[in-house]
Formats: structure tokens, sequence, C-alpha cells
């Protein structure tokens, strides 16, 4: 769908030249090629560098593979290991399944995430949709669900593929709703879990790969609440990770960074100490704006002025500062608009901070030669005639029928007396017709 219909901007009293001071300028050192931060409770980015651009996830892929395993299968659900599932290359990180083996998908997910088990994830794949490649096409499904168009996985590991690709936007996209999802978040905060003895194996224990979130590494932060790492020659390091504090929760995702625990570090410290809450209320009453089909206006759409909404700003940006950036599509059979709230910043590589919310549409009207052209003749008619008049319609039309039934039949009724009568005079002797003497 076209975009690009109509674009108001609101600059308030943004001044020629934005400073920041110290306290709120975003590090300058983030060597990850991709990175982004996001509040997890509105979406909000505090932090973009190269957001939208292409990469390969390795497998912090998992994330997604988790959710959607929770979705789809019951956790004690006990699932079978195939000997494909089993068959890793050597390099490949493994749980040490064994063809064969049963273990719950509870038990999976654990094996899943903390050793990053491509052995797990191909289980997982198996049981929930048959087959690896069927359960990558429900992950791209699922992915488009929620807005990350620009994701395409071809496994549910994270295994190097030149089309096994997502972004930094996606991944933080993915992983909001995966926090949101039953179960995950204790899979996904978990440090360190001893799997029960199945029938092909004892007991087992895993730490978690994402040494934040594990007290006995130099990297441990004790606010990190979950997170996922990732690693081929291919992608580089990756990494997710939920921190939380002060009762506020932020993700933060980073791409292709040798540094990568250093970059996580650096982000969320600026995300927790260089932005306050606030709730703002926006500056454009209920509007007004055209409905374009290509560059010719075939209308206009009225919608309402969104609900304040809390938002972090950092410590010198005036609610003033934000622009307000209204959005809506070209096709005139869909009427979705949204409004996008961007930030001033002193960093080119994030050059802003950036809302979208959804807008309410009041209603919208079509011209009559884009509703002609929008849609068939039937279809013209329906949409011409006034609904409420089809209950006059018919219940004159039943009033018609029963007045010209009634005419017919009385009519009849005189025409067969007039032929009655003229018979009696052709047969009657001119002494006995009607009217004679």
């Amino acid at each position: 769908m076209k975009k690009l219909a109509a674009v108001f901007c609101l600059l308030g009293l943004l001044p020629s030249v934005w400073m920041v001071s110290a306290a709120a300028a975003p590090p300058e050192d983030i060597e990850a090629r991709a990175a982004l931060l996001v509040d997890a409770e509105t979406g909000q980015v505090l932090y973009d560098k190269n957001g939208e651009e292409s990469l390969e996830p390795a497998s912090i892929t998992k994330i997604l593979t988790a959710m959607l395993a929770l979705e789809l299968l019951d956790p004690t659900e006990v699932l079978t290991a195939s000997a494909e599932a089993a068959e890793l290359p050597s390099w490949a990180s493994s749980a040490g399944l064994q063809a064969g083996e049963t273990l719950t998908l509870e038990q999976a997910l654990y094996a899943l995430m903390l050793p990053s088990g491509n052995d797990a994830a191909a289980v997982i794949a198996e049981a929930a949709a048959g087959s690896q490649q069927a359960f990558a096409q429900l992950m791209n499904e699922r992915a488009a669900s929620l807005g990350a168009a620009a994701t395409h996985f071809v496994n549910p590991s994270g295994l190097p593929d030149p089309e096994h690709r997502t972004t930094a936007r996606d991944m933080a996209l993915i992983t909001r709703r995966a926090l949101q999802t039953p179960g995950f978040l204790d899979v996904f905060g978990t440090a360190e879990y001893q799997m029960a003895a199945t029938n092909l194996s004892d007991t087992r224990k895993w730490l978690n790969t994402h040494r934040m979130l594990r007290p006995d590494s130099p990297e441990y932060d004790p606010s990190i609440i979950g997170g996922k790492t990732g690693y081929t020659d291919s992608a580089g390091h990756t990494l997710v990770s939920a921190a939380q504090r002060a009762g506020r929760t932020l993700l933060c995702v980073i791409l292709n960074s040798e540094r990568y625990y250093q970059d996580t570090q650096e982000l969320l410290d600026y995300g927790f100490t260089a932005f306050h809450p606030h709730t703002y209320a926006f500056k454009t009453e209920n509007a007004q704006l055209p409905l374009m089909q290509g560059e010719q206006e075939a209308g206009f759409i009225r919608f309402r002025r969104p609900d304040p909404v809390s938002l972090l700003l950092p410590d010198s940006l005036a609610p003033e500062q934000i622009t307000e950036q209204y959005l809506l599509p070209q096709d005139s059979q869909n009427l979705q608009a949204s409004v996008s709230l961007l930030f001033p910043s002193e960093n080119e590589e994030g050059s802003f901070l950036s809302l979208s919310l959804p807008l309410q549409a009041e209603s919208a009207v079509l011209y009559p030669a884009a509703q002609q052209a929008a849609a068939p003749p039937a279809v013209q008619q329906a949409q011409t005639f006034p609904l409420w008049l089809l209950p006059a319609a018919a219940a004159g039309g039943l009033f018609a029928g029963v007045f010209l039934q009634r005419l017919y039949f009385a009519r009849r009724g005189r025409r067969r007396t007039a032929l009655r009568f003229r018979k009696s005079l052709r047969y009657s002797p001119p002494g006995n017709r009607p009217g004679t003497k």
C-alpha cells in the first residue's frame, strides 16, 4: 500500500539549534552495526542506530521460536527428538538431545534458550508444524502480524543463511510481544536450569549464555530480567536484553557487535538515567485531512485527536520541541492512519526518537468520481441508496401490490358483469330484454 498521502508537521517552538546537556547525550561509541533501545510498555524508541537495516540475527531468532511454541503447544506436551533434529553441524550450539529422546515442551524451551540448543529448536518446530520449514513459514506469518515486515526466517534456530534476516526494530517488536506471552519470561529470565533425567539421559544443568543474567559473571547486571545471545561468523554477535529499574522496563537490541555487552550496558544506563516520564497531550485538535488516490484528491477523512500518552523525554527536551507527523494511506479502501512523534537529537546515527500510534477515524467522505472508480456498478448502487429507506420501500411495495391486486379483481369483476349483460341482450327476446317494454 502506498503511503504518504498527507504529512502534517507541527513544529511548535523548535529552535533552529538544539543543544543537549552532557547527561542527556546518547552514547557516542556504540560499536554495533545496528542498535535499538525501546520502552517495553509503550514501544517508544529511545535510541536508534540503523534500526531498519536488514541483518542476520543468529540465535536471537529463538525468541520468536519460543513465543510461537507457547502459543501453539501446551507446556506439558511431550515431544520426541527425531534423528534429523538431533543431527547438527559440529560447530553449532547444542543441548545434547538424542534421537528418540522425549521431553516436555517446557524442558525443550529451557534447552532452546539457555544453552541455545539448535537441536531443541528443531524438536519444537517439528512438534508444532510437522517440519522446520513449515514452522519457519509460521514464524514469518506471526512476525508480519506484529508489524515486523522486514523479518524473513528460513529456520527456527538462526543457523546461517543469506535469506534469514531481520532488523533491530523488528526484533524489538517481536520481543515486546513475547514478554506478554504467558510463560515466556520464566524461561527468558532464567540464569541456570537443571533438567530432570529423560528416557535417554541423566540430569543436565544448563547456564544461560547471556552473561548479564548470571551473578557469577563480570558482566552481571541485577536489573536484567531476561535476554538471548546469538553468534555466527556472518551475523557476528547479537544480543537482546530486557532490563527493569524503578518500575520501568527497557529493551535493548544489538546486531553485529564485538562489544555487545558494553553496548548494551551503555544504552541501558542512558535510557534509565537520561529520560523522565511525561504525559504528552497532542497539539492538534480534531482535524480533517485529504484522502488521496495517486496524485488526485479523492475525498477527505476526519480523525479524532489521540488521547494523551505517557512518554519518556530526555531531561533537556521540552514537550514543545516534539514534532507531530500525521501519515495517511493513499488507498481509499483502507482508511488506517497514524501519527508519529519525532524528537530532535544531536546523534547523527540516532537522528530521532519516535513513537507511532494509530489514529481513530471518525468519518470519511469520497467524492463522486472516486466513489464510482472505487466500486463496481452493483456496489455503487448499494452505496448510493440510503439504507434507512429500505423498510419504507418494502412497505410501499407491499401496499402497491395489494392495491393493484384489488384493482385488478375489481376491474375483472366489472368486465364479467358487462359481458353477462351483453350476452343477455343478444339472446333474450325483444320483449324480455332489460330496458325494453
